[in-house]
């Protein structure tokens, strides 16, 4: 039987099976005109293949402009699935992308492996040791096993200076399926002076040893602090005092409760940055793309900090209480955040009427909890006619100029050389939005300067490739090995195969993971090499 269709006419260039209703040979005539000769296979109804045009593989591909509106969406963290929405909205619907979902997820999986074709590991490291060379302050180990990577620990110079005036208390969990590698991730993490959390560094680990968290448990609940207990009065046999003390695990809130925790008291603060991380990162993402996305964490974190530096040095708070020497100088001396909960204090001793001071004992166990004046030192100040609170009693983390000792690395690297880029970034942005207003009116124009763009794009990008080949690019590190989750294995479905590995066909792992491909790109001096550390600096 034979069709004729008129309509815009396309080209496919072999058999196709479309929706295995028809099995067709199309000859293309003249221009507007298809002779479609078809056969009918056991179905009584005709499908129109105009519907199926933009699905048919010769018809469909990425070009330049949708690669590069695609890499910038994802190098900002927007998933796949996103950009495909983004892009279909801005065309007008899905047939006239140009290409289907799977064909987007191809390129950007093309596009993440050709970042690291000299191996994931290598790629990484590579990375790093640029960020030591240009981060004085910069610090960094990794560990190989059997040639290849094994655990990674790295800190840059401002989480360093974090550290160094915040880290009096560090908070730590771990958390999975944040690599393609299922590497266990840990941060290390505190609060600063205004309250907010900082990140003091990063850890990619090769597994999660719960004894050396036995361990630290045991140093706060020692086991010879109880046993003098129990022999000082006699309850050895007790089995209500034995079970209390099996369930000492619940006895931590108690225990935070008579020392200094900056303010953090649950997991919430770690739970916080995880729920954060996921938006970035997920169980596909490579190394080299973990660095990145975890580099834009750490920017999401401390522009929050410019923000409340903002604040706290240019903004003065209005003073509200009956207290104002005691106001005044909290404001003087405080973060604004902090400054909110001296100033609930100060208003709560203002209503207190002190007829005799208490033991000094009291006062100061108040305060070694908050390291933040009460309103029982306030109440105890205005009983003595004092104008200001003594400095013993003000810690320097919690004041605004905590990290005054220290010089920012980052302060130190913004020499004319490095604003001089920044400005022209900036100039050149505002005329491509000009640009971008101008011809986005006319379709015609669009086309015209969307293509001299990409055109110029490629031109310079093509000068930046034939730099990046002078250097070495042979691997010397294997990529690390996937680590077995916790939990029982995924089960394979009745009928269905199991996957092998395509280079020595063994169902126990993936190529990814085969061991003689391990042998083979691990040289001699890293695979009989001991586990020891290497320091990046």
């Amino acid at each position: 039987m034979a069709t004729l269709i008129q309509d815009s006419w396309f080209a496919i260039k072999q058999e196709k099976d479309i929706g295995s209703t028809l099995k067709g040979t199309i000859d293309k005539g003249s221009i507007g005109q298809l002779l479609v000769s078809t056969a009918r296979r056991g179905f009584g109804s005709f499908v129109t293949i105009e519907r199926y045009r933009n699905l048919i593989a010769a018809n469909r591909g990425l070009d330049e402009a949708d690669k590069t509106q695609a890499d910038s969406l994802r190098a900002c963290g927007v998933k796949t699935c996103h950009i495909m929405s983004y892009i279909v909205f801005q065309k007008g619907g899905y047939d006239k992308v140009g290409f289907t979902s799977k064909d987007l997820h191809n390129h950007i999986s093309k596009t993440r492996r050709g970042k690291v074709k000299d191996g994931d590991a290598f790629a990484v490291l590579a990375y790093l040791f640029s960020k030591a060379d240009s981060d004085p302050l910069f610090l960094g180990k990794f560990t190989l096993k059997d040639g290849r990577l094994d655990n990674l620990v790295w800190a840059d110079g401002e989480s360093v200076i974090d550290y160094e005036c915040f880290g009096d208390v560090l908070a730590f969990d771990t958390t999975y399926k944040k690599n393609v590698y299922n590497k266990p991730l840990v941060i290390f993490s505190g609060t600063n002076h205004h309250g907010q959390t900082t990140i003091f560094g990063c850890a990619l680990l090769s597994n999660e040893r719960s004894e050396t968290l036995k361990v630290r448990t045991e140093g706060i609940f020692g086991n010879h602090r109880w046993n003098k207990i129990i022999s000082k009065y006699g309850l050895a046999k007790n089995e209500w005092v034995q079970g209390i003390y099996n369930g000492r695990i619940k006895w931590v809130t108690a225990y935070l409760r008579e020392h200094f925790f900056g303010r953090i008291r649950t997991t919430s603060q770690c739970e916080g940055i995880h729920s954060l991380l996921k938006n970035y990162v997920d169980s596909k993402t490579s190394l080299l793309e973990f660095m990145h996305k975890f580099s834009e964490v750490l920017r999401h974190y401390r522009n929050n900090h410019l923000t409340a530096d903002f604040e706290t040095f240019y903004k003065f708070p209005i003073l509200t209480t009956c207290l104002k020497s005691f106001e005044k100088q909290a404001a003087e001396l405080y973060t604004r955040n902090i400054f909110k909960l001296v100033k609930d204090e100060i208003e709560a001793a203002g209503a207190l009427n002190v007829t005799e001071c208490p033991n000094s004992g009291d006062i100061v166990e108040l305060f070694e909890i908050r390291r933040l004046p009460c309103s029982h030192i306030f109440g105890v100040l205005k009983h003595r006619n004092a104008k200001c609170v003594p400095t013993s009693l003000i810690l320097k983390r919690w004041t605004r100029d905590a990290k005054s000792d220290f010089i920012c690395s980052i302060g130190e690297q913004d020499t004319a050389d490095d604003i001089v880029p920044t400005l022209r970034c900036g100039a050149m942005a505002s005329i491509c939005w000009k640009l971008c207003d101008i011809f986005s009116k006319n379709s015609a124009d669009y086309r015209e300067i969307s293509g001299e763009l990409l055109k110029l794009i490629l031109k310079v990008q093509n000068k930046g490739d034939a730099q990046a080949r002078l250097s070495p690019t042979s691997a010397l590190i294997g990529d690390p090995a996937v680590v077995k989750s916790k939990g029982a294995p995924s089960k394979v479905p009745k009928g269905q195969k199991r996957r092998r590995c395509s280079h020595c066909k063994s169902s126990r792992h993936f190529v990814r993971t085969c061991p003689l491909l391990a042998k083979e790109d691990s040289p001699a001096e890293y695979s009989n090499a001991k586990d020891e550390p290497v320091v990046l600096i």
